[in-house]
């Protein structure tokens, strides 16, 4: 329960059960599953350590849940795992779809052998959440198969932002030395897809990351320092060049009525 709480999720309901004030983390609703979901924030599964694979320096696994649930379904022993295993398959499914991260839990213990129905139960005996994001890389409609892969995104492009992760995704405001004011991560990914790789001034794409995704910089056309508001109404993505000439070159008044005007059209 510790872990699902430090990965951002609502845990208050975990105590909503008989011995809950006593023992809220073995919520039996709770405790037993391997998903959890944050809708249009985060998916969150608990993999096992030794089922990860490394290849070129590139952590991921590979998996097939709906296979599973489909094998647990037809015994009466293992109809729980089926339901979780097809819980897994519906996050995969909307962290796939929705193109969300994924957070992922890392379990470490004694690992029950799924195709010997006496093996002794798992018993998790280390775990934690991983402090790099994954994502769902491949999803396969017709079988179920996919792969999460660490320290990927599910989106294809990306900004200056997104190269050093907020620790905070919602518009907030962080005290520093000065009140400054937080960034929308999803008015970012929304601009950026908006965009479609190409600068919404020079209309020339972005250049590409080693790892094939779009580098564009999203910004803010009224800056929120002057009172701009942060959602898809007032941010752009533009090439490097053209966001610095934006804040600082001679024309940048021109540019910012330019841009106002085509986001009135947009």
């Amino acid at each position: 329960m510790d872990v699902v709480a430090e990965a951002g999720i609502d845990v208050s309901d975990w105590s909503n059960y008989a011995r809950g004030a006593k023992s809220p983390a073995a919520n039996p609703a709770y405790c037993y599953s391997w998903t959890f979901a944050e809708p249009g924030r985060f998916v969150l599964l608990n993999l096992w350590y030794v089922e990860l694979k490394e290849a070129d320096g590139t952590i991921f696994q590979d998996m097939n849940y709906r296979e599973l649930a489909t094998q647990f379904e037809r015994s009466k022993e293992k109809s729980a795992w089926g339901r979780r295993a097809r819980e897994v398959d519906l996050a995969l499914q909307l962290a796939w779809r929705e193109k969300l991260p994924v957070k992922v839990v890392i379990c470490d213990g004694q690992r029950r052998d799924i195709a010997d129905p006496y093996s002794e139960a798992s018993k998790v005996e280390r775990r934690v959440l991983d402090n790099q994001l994954w994502a769902v890389t491949d999803y396969d409609w017709s079988t179920g198969a996919a792969t999460v892969t660490r320290g990927a995104s599910p989106e294809p492009y990306l900004d200056q932002f997104s190269v050093l992760p907020l620790s905070n995704e919602t518009p907030v405001r962080t005290p520093r030395l000065v009140e400054v004011p937080g960034r929308s991560a999803d008015v970012r990914r929304q601009a950026l897809r908006r965009a479609k790789g190409c600068c919404q001034w020079c209309k020339e794409p972005g250049f590409c990351m080693p790892n094939g995704r779009v580098f564009l910089e999203t910004h803010h056309v009224v800056p929120l320092s002057e009172g701009g508001i942060d959602t898809l109404a007032n941010v752009v993505a533009l090439c490097a060049n053209h966001h610095r000439e934006a804040h600082y070159g001679e024309k940048k008044s021109a540019m910012r009525e330019r841009l106002l005007s085509y986001l009135d059209d947009a």
